[in-house]
């Protein structure tokens, strides 16, 4: 998950198919009911999600400059 702005959510998905848009959306209101604010999340579609320099996965990285 990328924070791009103060509302906005991008979620990076690597999948074998892209979702329905009923699978979207219970993916979306998951993510909402989880973080507990009305972000507006996308979704996009990556080959594979690259790992930090440290060699980890950031599950989560903010985009807004403080």
């Amino acid at each position: 998950m990328v924070q791009k702005s103060l509302s906005d959510i991008e979620v990076a998905l690597v999948v074998a198919r892209p979702l329905q848009p009923a699978e979207t959306e219970a993916l979306r209101a998951l993510i909402l009911k989880n973080l507990g604010y009305p972000f507006n999340v996308s979704f996009v579609y990556r080959d594979a999600i690259p790992r930090s320099a440290g060699g980890k996965y950031e599950d989560f990285r903010s985009e807004v400059a403080a």
